[in-house]
């Protein structure tokens, strides 16, 4: 899958939680078929479901919790543009799945991982 780079919005609780711009790193998730192969070669397909998955900093905000707000499997809505083409994905469902990375400093920013849905064009 190609990776496309791009701002992320996640969407939780009616909160949107902005990432720091292009540092996005956003695969779509698309549906991919499976071939079936017989004594003489190609007898099929079957269409093989696959998950979006976004990588993306965002601010330390003291006005948002992430443990609170996106941990335990809680699902979020995601917003993502690309940088170059302006094309912009929407994924209904996505789950943090991997522990947050806080950097400390003048410029914190916790590095998320989240998986989900296949992403449809907004």
């Amino acid at each position: 899958m190609s990776t496309i780079f791009g701002t992320a919005v996640i969407t939780v609780d009616g909160y949107e939680l902005p990432s720091i711009e292009g540092t996005g790193k956003f695969q779509l998730g698309l549906p991919t078929g499976k071939i079936h192969k017989g004594p003489r070669g190609y007898i099929g397909a079957s269409v093989m479901p696959n998950t979006s998955k976004l990588t993306c900093d965002v601010a330390a905000r003291n006005d948002f919790d992430i443990q609170a707000r996106l941990s335990a499997g809680k699902e979020v809505t995601v917003r993502f543009a690309d940088d170059y083409s302006e094309q912009a994905w929407v994924v209904p469902q996505m789950v943090m799945t991997e522990d947050p990375e806080l950097t400390d400093g003048d410029s914190a920013k916790w590095t998320l991982t989240l998986e989900g849905a296949s992403a449809e064009k907004a």
